[in-house]
Parts: structure tokens; sequence; C-alpha cells
């Protein structure tokens, strides 16, 4: 299709409601505790996992959930309870409440001022978070995400939202403590707790997607104005001072640092380091000490941000990852036209990019979280996200995944039927179609965790030493890990005081199709034709480049006919009933391309739009011939509507032992429902 060219003529429009609950095949919301907190407070325990209760109520808990941002937060007293509804319908049983600190109301949590809660947002907040508790819907409170705060100075080439300096600077750590207290300890009319001690409220982050090592080794501090720069030189004094160094030493700029010996370099990462870890465990032990949080606490995130050995100090531990995130290339913002996001499909890499890096810096007897997973819009194999996060996650057996973002509503109502830049997914189609599987998959461990693990040993002084040299993204690659080992086993890294092997991470050699230890999963990263496979008893799947292609998974085959891009996601869970062919019913998902009704695309590369479009989004119809072996048991399929109703009847027919049907865009629709009945006795 041209840049210029009209809308498809091959796909027809598919809106979900967005304030829909309706029983029925999608319906995940038994899977969640009612009310969230039921069982009490969660804890983190030494196999690092999360659980909740005691005694025969004890269990795991596995965290499927979204973020909302700005307004999105602080929904209606009318809107309230039906969005919540409709997160529970879908598996969500957690929010992460994020940039709520940015703007004053309406938008945000604040006055004007940026210091004082507004109380109309914080009811409206209270009414939400009750109403997510009632159905089983934890809260994850994030504090400072994106304030600037206020009376401090602002610079050019300063580091988003004053990080870095904040993590130092007294008097920015002091109201972000006024913010906490103010938060935390207040106390919900509608739950008649304070947000410090309701069960409810899972996790309290301290301060998203920040450090010091990390925002120094960006050059985000070489130019920072005096208030910050003599209070780090002030510390950095008080630091040499107490180890018995001369105190006159000057502040080391980034730009400066590879023309200083090495042992100054160190001398000047463990610095920032030490900083750095203070910050977080005195926060922590303020969280939890003076203001008696009950919460897990979350510090900031690892990959790009922050470090294993310092985060490994919260309780739990926190990564972000997007495949395909925009491009900025010359700093133009999101609606200036000046970005990209890469058009390809996850299937063709042979290391799993974002997979592995989350893979491979999971530290050993920590909770392992993912609160921002998403292939971002409107890159148009979207469908492939959320199972490939779920299947892998549940294999690796990570604590949680979180979907980035549900909604940010800076400027529209709930419910608009298009596609919304390029992280939100609450009127994306395909991939809110794609989300209830993936959370069964998940919720349920679908994918057993594999029986196999790698670990590999590292050190803190390893760490610094690695982090003098080459910044904060420091995974299990550079202690004998190997990527591709990550689509196999689970990884992890063990912090000890003698650390392993230290190696330069080397680039995994592809040698073909990559099988997790039971073979449930198996990622064939043959470009340009990958294909992931997933074959457990309750949930079945075919991803990527599969036209004219045929593949058998147990009980199901899947033969799929021609698509728009020669790619397709095709995903099958067994919703009631022990395994896939077994009497229950079972929900079908089938997608591939979508964009909005008059999206323009900048070219044929498809890597960004000169017009967004409008409602509604348009959607691809896959075409497929599907198997199931019933043992001759009946089987009946129907067509669903965009709330997941039986619309129309599909015919079926027999096989032998198999029952087959055809699937397409006759149907107008992404999603079928499956029922194979047991035989009378």
């Amino acid at each position: 299709m041209s840049a210029a060219s009209a809308t498809p003529s091959d796909m027809f429009p598919f809106v979900l409601p967005w304030d829909d609950a309706s029983p029925g095949v999608a319906d995940l919301s038994g899977l969640l505790h009612r009310p969230a907190g039921r069982f009490g407070h969660a804890r983190a325990e030494a196999d690092g996992h999360i659980y909740v209760g005691r005694g025969s109520e004890r269990r795991r808990l596995r965290v499927f959930g979204v973020n909302l941002s700005f307004a999105a937060n602080f929904p209606t007293r009318e809107d309230a309870p039906k969005v919540a509804a409709r997160l529970a319908k879908f598996g969500v049983n957690c929010v992460r409440f994020h940039h709520m600190d940015r703007d004053p109301a309406p938008k945000g949590i604040w006055r004007d001022d940026l210091r004082t809660i507004d109380p109309e947002q914080l009811a409206r907040l209270d009414f939400f978070i009750a109403e997510l508790k009632a159905r089983g819907i934890y809260a994850n409170l994030n504090l400072h995400v994106s304030r600037v705060y206020p009376g401090f100075p602002v610079w050019p080439g300063m580091s988003p939202f004053h990080k870095g300096v904040d993590l130092f600077h007294p008097g920015l750590i002091a109201m972000q403590r006024d913010y906490a207290r103010e938060l935390l300890l207040h106390r919900n009319p509608h739950t008649g707790l304070t947000y410090a001690e309701d069960p409810a409220v899972l996790f309290v982050e301290i301060n998203n997607e920040n450090g010091l090592v990390s925002r120094w080794w960006e050059k985000k501090l070489d130019d920072i104005p005096a208030v910050f720069a003599d209070e780090l030189a002030r510390q950095w004094r008080l630091w040499r001072s107490a180890r018995g160094l001369s105190a006159d030493a000057p502040v080391l700029l980034r730009c400066d640092y590879d023309t200083v010996p090495a042992d100054s370099r160190r001398d000047w990462t463990r610095f920032l380091w030490e900083t750095e870890k203070a910050y977080w465990v005195e926060f922590q032990r303020f969280l939890k000490t003076e203001l008696g949080v009950r919460a897990l606490v979350v510090g900031t995130q690892l990959y790009s941000y922050s470090v294993a050995p310092i985060q490994a100090e919260m309780d739990v531990i926190d990564i972000h990852a997007y495949w395909e995130h925009p491009e900025f290339p010359r700093g133009g913002g999101h609606h200036a036209g000046e970005w990209t996001v890469g058009n390809t499909s996850i299937v063709n890499s042979p290391d799993a990019r974002t997979i592995a890096d989350l893979a491979l810096q999971r530290v050993e007897g920590k909770p392992l979280i993912v609160t921002e997973y998403n292939h971002s819009a409107p890159n148009t194999y979207g469908a492939e996200g959320f199972p490939l996060i779920a299947a892998y996650a549940a294999m690796q057996d990570w604590d949680g995944v979180f979907v980035y973002s549900y909604a940010h509503l800076t400027s529209r109502h709930w419910g608009n039927g298009a596609i919304n830049g390029m992280f939100d997914i609450d009127q994306h189609s395909v991939k809110m179609t794609t989300l209830p599987i993936a959370a069964a998959i998940f919720h349920r461990a679908d994918v057993a965790p594999s029986a196999e693990a790698r670990t590999v040993l590292a050190s803190e002084e390893q760490f610094i030493d690695i982090c003098a040299r080459h910044g904060v993204n420091i995974g299990g690659d550079f202690f004998g890990a190997d990527r591709q080992d990550a689509l196999r086993r689970r990884q992890y890294l063990r912090l000890a005081p003698a650390g392993g092997l230290v190696r330069e991470p080397a680039a995994p050699v592809y040698a073909g199709p990559i099988r997790s230890d039971d073979g449930a999963l198996n990622w064939d990263a043959d470009a340009p034709r990958g294909v992931v496979t997933l074959d457990t008893p309750r949930s079945k799947g075919v991803i990527g480049f599969t036209d004219g292609r045929e593949f058998t998974l147990g009980a199901l085959r899947v033969r799929p006919g021609r698509t728009r891009q020669g790619w397709s996601a095709i995903l099958l869970t067994q919703m009631s009933g022990e395994r896939v062919g077994s009497a229950g019913s079972a929900l079908l998902v089938a997608a591939g391309d979508t964009e909005n009704n008059g999206m323009v695309w900048r070219d044929e590369r498809k890597n960004n739009v000169t017009n967004w479009g409008r409602a509604p989004v348009l959607v691809e119809g896959v075409a497929a011939e599907i198997a199931v072996e019933t043992g001759g048991a009946p089987l009946a399929v129907w067509a669903l509507d965009e709330s997941a109703q039986r619309r129309a009847p599909v015919p079926v027919r027999g096989e032998g032992a198999r029952a087959v049907f055809a699937i397409g865009p006759e149907h107008q629709t992404l999603w079928y429902e499956i029922v194979v009945t047991a035989p009378s006795v």
C-alpha cells in the first residue's frame, strides 16, 4: 500500500467496547482473588517468589497487570466501575498507577503548585482503587515518575524530571518524602484503610527509571546547575575523607572520564554507586519504618537504569523492555513526526532481544516483575507481543508482567474506537483480543517453569569494575550466560562475595530452532520466515511467517492461509476442561495486520505515519484451517462479536478423530469459541 492510499479493502472494522464486562469464553475474572488482599499482605519469600496467605491458604501470586498514565488514573465515578470490570474480565489483577505526579489536575494528582495533592483527584483515585480492589485487582503505586520539582532549576540537556540529581540532593529527596507521606498515609474512605496498610496495595515503587550511575554515564550530570553540582562535590569530599583520601579531588565529568587514570575512574564509579545505593536503602527504610508501608517495595528498574546488586536490596526487582520502542533521532516529540517504530516481527530475531534482556538480569532469590512491556504501535505485528512475553515469563518463572500501557487519556475519553498512539492498548483490538490468552497462560503457568536452570555467579566488586568500563547495562552474559539459552531454560544471577568468570558478551550464533527444555516453546528464527510455536496441554499457538505451512501441536493442527503480511498469530487456550480437545470451551484468536481507518503511512516500510487516522480500528481476518482431535466427541465453533459473545456458528466437518473447520475474513472477527461436548454415556 502506498503512503497516500485509502483504507485497505481487505480489512474490516472491529472495535472492542471499552466498558464491556460480559461473561463468556474470554472472561478470566474468576482467576482473580476477590477482593484483592483477601489473603492478607503479600510477601517475597526466600525462593524468589511472591506469596499471599498462610497455612492452607498459602499460594503463589502471579501478577498480570497494566499501566495507567496521566488522566487515566482518575476516572470519573461513573466510569471507574466500568474500567475496573473490563480489566478484571481480561485477567488483569494489578494496575500500576504511573505518571500521576507530572501534572496538576485534571491530568495529574496535584494542585497548580505541584506540591499539594488536589482533593478531587484524590477522591477519584480512592473510589477507583476501591472498585479495583473489589474485583480482585491490586494496586502498584508509583511515587516519583515525572514531576519536575518546583522551586529547583532546570537546564538544557537535563535528564527528564530531575532524574539523577534527585537521588542525592536533600531538597529533592525531602519533596519525595513529603509526597509519599501525604499519599500513603491518606485513608481511603471507601476501604477504611490507608494506602500504607491496605493489603490490596501490592507494590510501592520509589522512583521510576532512575539511577545515579546511569544518568552520569549518559552525560546528564556534566552541566548541572551549581545547586546540584555543589552538593555532589560536598558528598564526594566527605566520601573521600572517610576513606583517608585527599578531599580536594574535583568532581569528575563524564566528558573527561577517559582522560583520568583507571584508579580514579574506579573511585568515582564506587562513589556514585554507594551514593545511589544509600538513597534506595534509606528510602525503603523510610517507607517501611516511618510510614509503616506493608506493600512490597520496588526501587527502580534494571537494564538501562540501575544494577542488580543495588536493586537486590529491595523486596522485588523490576525491569522494562519494549520491542521496537519509538526512536526520536532528532529529539522530536511523539506528535512531531520525527520518530520511527521499526515495523518488524520479533520472531526473526535469533536472540529474542527483549526476552533475553529480561531473563539475563534475573537475580536468584528475588521476585522479578516486568512492569512495562509492549510491542509498540503502529508496528503491524503487535499480536505477537503479549502471548510471547507471557509464555516465556511462565517458563522463566517470573512473578509479574505488566503491559505499558492500558491508557493515558491525556486528550480523549474512554472508548474512542481508534489505536491511540504508540503504547495504549485499551482500543487496540488486536492486542486486547490476545490479552486474555496471555493472561491465562501466565496466571495458570500453562508453560511450566523449565526443569533446568542456568545460574552464573557475580559479585558486587565485579559489577563495579564492569560498570566503570561499560555503564549499568550488565546482565548474565557478562558472567558466562548465553542469550539464546534464555529461550531454553530459567536464568539466574547469583550475587556472591566471590563471583565467577567475567567476559565480554559475545553475539550468539544461530544454529537452528531454539527449544525450551520440555519442548513447549520452539523459536525458529529462520529469517525471513521465523516462527514461534507454543504447545502445552491447555494452550497452543503458532506465531510468525506461516502462510501455506502446516503445524501439528498435539491435539491441534493449524494450516494458515494467505495473509496480508505472510504473517499471523493463531492462538488457542482451553478455558474450561483439562486440555485442548477435551470436553469444555476454548478461546481461539487469529490476528494479523491492523491499523486505524484512514491511517497514512510515511512510506512502504511502515516505520512512521503522517496521520494516525481515526476510528474505527481495522483488522485483518486471518484465514486458516483448524483441526482439533476430540476422540470423536462433538465439537461446535462460533464466531464471536466484539464482546466475545457468540455471533454465528462456523461449519465443522469430521475427519476421523478430528473435527475440522475453517476461519477467515468472511466471519468478520478476531476470535472464536470452540466447545467440545462430552460423549453421552
